[in-house]
């Protein structure tokens, strides 16, 4: 039958369609292109031109896309589904080079356009992240698994800002002022935010860990972003701005 949909709920369902550009040559291709397949040609002729001028109007751009290679990506959707034990070559971030891990993949997940994957790892006794653009070389072990029933992702990037773990989450306030401040107040940036002004500028309290995802983002805002607390994450932020400056001493000099 022929659904009878408002030109609201076809703009949406093209901007899913184009969210999910990034499933191309994954295991979800097939299925997903097959779904939209149907929910299109029921339209009828009448909608399918307006789903063409929609095409014309509505887009979706993102900047910094993760760079995951899909065959890892196939490779540990389909081990998260089957529930296989798999080990690969892992570069960590801060490591000189990669390093075997055996792990059981519970989830996969998109965070700021780029994948991770959420998984226990035995030898470290508890679920640790891996950003996938660092896998290499995906095997499965033979082992098999269940995820854990109380797995939940929410519960453990609770106190996270974007992905990076940060500790126990704590009270932190950053004061915007000038342009920074009226973009930070148009976009949710955590669940637990709350915005207030002074007379400087625009106040964002939020509870959070204090992780590495979090100092790049305030820095990212340059002197328009003002840590008032915790005193420690002010303090790492003055070095870190000094060591900025350092890095361009001189610049503009003749």
């Amino acid at each position: 039958p022929v659904m009878k949909v408002s030109q609201g709920e076809v703009a949406a369902l093209l901007l899913a369609q184009k969210s999910l550009e990034q499933f191309r040559g994954t295991t979800f291709e097939r299925p997903l292109a097959a779904a939209f397949r149907k929910l299109s040609s029921s339209l009828g002729g009448e909608m399918e031109v307006a789903w063409h001028d929609l095409e014309q109007a509505l887009s979706v751009r993102r900047s910094g896309t993760g760079l995951a290679d899909m065959e890892i990506f196939d490779a540990l959707a389909k081990a998260v589904m089957d529930g296989a034990e798999v080990q690969f070559a892992y570069h960590k971030l801060a490591g000189d080079k990669s390093e075997l891990r055996t792990v059981q993949p519970y989830h996969l997940g998109c965070i700021e356009d780029q994948w991770y994957l959420f998984a226990h790892d035995a030898s470290r006794g508890a679920v640790r992240t891996f950003a996938l653009p660092r896998v290499r070389d995906v095997e499965r072990t033979g082992v098999k698994f269940r995820r854990p029933k109380n797995f939940s992702l929410a519960k453990i990037l609770e106190g996270s800002f974007a992905v990076f773990e940060g500790g126990k989450a704590r009270k932190v306030r950053i004061r915007f002022t000038g342009v920074a401040g009226r973009l930070v107040g148009e976009r949710v940036w955590h669940a637990s935010q709350k915005i207030s002004a002074d007379r400087r500028g625009l106040i964002l309290e939020m509870n959070v860990g204090l992780s590495p995802d979090l100092r790049q983002w305030i820095l990212g805002w340059g002197e328009e972003a003002e840590v008032l607390e915790p005193s420690d994450l002010r303090a790492d932020l003055a070095a870190a701005a000094k060591a900025v400056a350092r890095v361009y001493r001189g610049v503009g000099k003749d």
